[in-house]
């Protein structure tokens, strides 16, 4: 009577791990699926010997709004990229948007054969669209990029 009951107990708890992780929804509580938000670097000072470590789509949205800012310290600083990342569910900003002369890339960014995917960027307005959208004498290599870049009566970038 014992094995019966620990039996149907095993078998309703696996049961309901059905209704609560859904087959085939990945969970990523590491932040390589983006939540909107920007998040700050934590100790690497962005040099060659000492890049910028990108592991989350919010290092990721912080690199563009530093340099979208024209943030010097991060306008040809050196960045790595150590994870695949998601950035669904919301509409990208270029890093590097143009909107004045300061907020161009000019760095380092080695994807280091990661992706990034699901991009989506919405432009209805302004000059530059795209994972990069402007870009100055920057390095950009190793990286693969998957999304929808919508573009009326504006310029593409390095999508």
């Amino acid at each position: 009577m014992k094995k019966k009951i620990t039996s149907l107990l095993t078998a309703a708890v696996m049961l309901l791990s059905l209704f609560i992780i859904p087959p085939g929804v990945a969970l990523a509580a590491d932040g390589t699926t983006w939540d909107g938000n920007a998040y700050e670097f934590t100790e690497e000072l962005g040099t060659e010997a000492d890049p910028y470590i990108i592991d989350t789509a919010g290092k990721l949205a912080y690199l563009a709004q530093r340099v979208n800012e024209g943030n010097s310290s991060y306008l040809s600083a050196y960045y790595s990229l150590t994870e695949d990342l998601d950035l669904s569910g919301y509409d990208w900003e270029p890093i590097g948007n143009g909107s004045f002369a300061g907020a161009i890339f000019k760095g380092y960014f080695d994807g280091n054969g990661h992706k990034i995917t699901r991009m989506n960027v919405d432009i209805t307005s302004g000059s530059f669209a795209g994972l990069f959208g402007a870009t100055s004498g920057a390095t950009i290599k190793n990286l693969s990029v998957f999304g929808n870049v919508k573009v009326v009566n504006s310029s593409a970038g390095w999508a």
